[in-house]
């Protein structure tokens, strides 16, 4: 086994549902809305950061496979939504892809959202 097909294992463990994921709804821009499996850090913005200039009542960090089937295979910034609760157990609201942090090939995408 090599190390990129371990990240592969490790990225569909990291967001499995019965480890750390949950699952969101994911629209790219002009396409269709599927379900996946996410991993997400809720948070408020830092004032004492780039985040203070942006108009948005929460942020958060979210951790996708990066793979097309799965998860998705392309983030744009901007114009992708991704569905899911402000807090666990709650109504779902839209948020927006704010940045993209990081990026494995293959692996996960590591996106900024806020709404």
């Amino acid at each position: 086994m090599t190390l990129r097909t371990q990240m592969v294992t490790d990225g569909a463990t990291f967001v499995n549902l019965d480890e750390f994921g949950e699952s969101i709804t994911y629209t790219p821009k002009g396409a269709s809305p599927k379900v996946i499996n996410a991993v997400i850090r809720r948070r408020r913005p830092d004032a004492t950061s780039q985040d203070r200039s942006r108009a948005v009542q929460l942020v958060a960090d979210v951790w996708v496979r990066n793979d097309a089937t799965t998860g998705v295979a392309l983030v744009t910034r901007t114009a992708d939504k991704l569905t899911f609760p402000r807090e666990l157990g709650g109504p779902a609201e839209d948020f927006f892809v704010l940045d993209i942090l990081h990026r494995d090939d293959p692996g996960v995408w590591h996106i900024q959202v806020g709404r």
